[in-house]
């Protein structure tokens, strides 16, 4: 269980964190950190509330956390990935254009698979922003092994 000490700079940590999603997994990360330093501390010989200081202490400013934080879990674009699938897409519109002057319902072949282009992307860019760390409590693998972290935390401490 978090002390007083630990929440608040947990709190002061995490409340600076711009990405909500990752907020929880952060603080959960930061508090195995000080726990296993604390833990690490009282072997030699500290005690419980001086390790605890010490153990936050270690972890630096918290301003300079959650800076290092918002850094690493920005939202930013694959440009790369952007590009090529631009290109990708004006080859498939030129091939389009070209095969349709064999066929003599060129107007129609052209506009449906316009559409096609247009749905195909549109369907890209949401699958490219969708965070799949919202659908992943709904696995029955990351239940299963949540459930034996749980049922075993004696051995994971």
């Amino acid at each position: 269980m978090e002390t007083n000490s630990i929440n608040i700079f947990l709190d002061s940590v995490c409340n600076e964190i711009r990405c909500s999603q990752a907020k929880e997994d952060i603080r959960q990360e930061l508090y195995e950190h000080i726990l296993e330093e604390k833990n690490h501390n009282i072997e030699n010989g500290i005690k419980n509330e001086e390790a605890e200081l010490m153990a936050i202490k270690k972890m630096g400013k918290p301003e300079k956390i959650s800076r290092e934080f918002n850094r690493i879990y920005r939202k930013k674009l694959d440009w790369k990935l952007l590009i090529i699938s631009l290109i990708l897409t004006l080859v498939n519109i030129l091939l389009i254009i070209t095969m349709s002057q064999n066929i003599d319902e060129s107007t129609s072949y052209i506009i449906r698979n316009m559409i096609y282009i247009a749905v195909g992307t549109i369907m890209a860019i949401i699958f490219y922003f969708i965070d799949y760390r919202k659908i992943q409590k709904f696995s029955l693998r990351y239940r299963n092994i949540r459930n034996y972290m749980y049922n075993n935390r004696d051995n994971f401490i």
